[in-house]
């Protein structure tokens, strides 16, 4: 109970202080302000009381002065405005003719006088720049056939032999292409002064066979693969994967025959090797046999023609 009651009254003191400082600092705060406007207002008369000692008051108007002497002339005043107009004098006496005024505009055309008589012949003048080709025009009419001339002879191409010097119009033959001289010339086709007839040609792509079809492998036109039983021809290079439009089916699968006859039984074959142990590695398959000799099978090729097969 006295801890309660101590507490209470401190708050009370706390209340009571702040609500006193409150009020101490509003009076001080209004005080404060009332100096400020006092220092103003005599401010202000201070400053108008020293004006006037350093001006002083108006005095009388004192007695007039002599005359001073005269001044520079001042700057010329604005024009007035023009006066009314005087009466008309008395004509006055023709003066000299002035100067020979500027060429008037010309004038609207008269019309043709009379034909005059022929002038003597002038000097011929210089021969003016030549002018701009005219226009292509239309194609004349077919002429008469002509004669039937001799019959021509035709020169075979020559071999080319380095250091031989061939005329104007020679053919020659070097590696395996034509070429028609231009000029006299002892430098070797091609050249500028060679004009080539017929070039070697490049000896075109027969097709190779190329065995099972690998879709990672490029093939070009005509190359021959075996698919699913059947052979299959490039129909362009890079044709694409088969099967498909670029693929021409060239030997199909055949059906599958009748069992034959029953063979008669074979001689007793020696002890076959057993598998010991097996691993499977991704798509590598690993093979211990029974007399140590480790085996890796390449699964891969087995599930790509797998999965070839089930989309198919």
């Amino acid at each position: 109970m006295a801890d309660d009651r101590f507490n209470e009254i401190l708050r009370f003191l706390g209340t009571r202080f702040a609500e006193e400082r409150d009020r101490v600092s509003n009076a001080v705060a209004a005080v404060i302000a009332e100096l400020r406007a006092e220092q103003k207002t005599i401010v202000l008369d201070l400053s108008e009381r020293v004006a006037a000692v350093r001006d002083g008051m108006p005095g009388a108007q004192g007695e007039r002065g002599e005359q001073g002497e005269k001044g520079d002339p001042g700057p010329p005043g604005k024009d007035g405005n023009d006066g009314a107009p005087g009466k008309d004098g008395a004509d006055g006496k023709e003066g000299p003719p002035g100067d020979k005024g500027e060429r008037g505009e010309r004038g609207e055309r008269g019309e043709r006088g009379e034909k005059g008589e022929r002038g003597d012949q002038g000097l011929q003048g210089e021969m003016g720049p030549r002018g701009l080709r005219g226009e292509t025009g239309p194609p004349g009419p077919r002429g008469e056939k002509g004669e039937r001339g001799e019959k021509g002879t035709f020169e075979p191409p020559s071999e080319w032999i380095d250091g031989s010097v061939f005329h104007s119009g020679q053919l020659v033959h070097c590696e395996g292409s034509t070429f028609c001289a231009r000029r006299d010339t002892a430098r070797r086709p091609p050249h500028d002064d060679w004009s080539p007839v017929a070039l070697k040609g490049k000896d075109a792509h027969a097709g190779e066979a190329r065995g099972l079809y690998d879709p990672k492998a490029g093939y070009l036109k005509l190359d021959r693969v075996a698919f699913d039983g059947s052979e299959w021809i490039a129909r362009r290079d890079d044709p694409g994967p088969l099967p498909g439009d670029d693929w021409m089916l060239a030997v199909k699968a055949g059906s599958r025959g009748k069992p034959g006859e029953r063979g008669p039984p074979g001689a007793k074959g020696d002890p076959g090797i057993g598998v010991k142990d097996g691993t499977c590695d991704g798509f590598t398959l690993r093979l211990t046999l029974d007399d140590g000799r480790a085996v890796i099978v390449d699964l891969s090729p087995a599930f790509d023609r797998y999965h070839r097969e089930r989309g198919a």
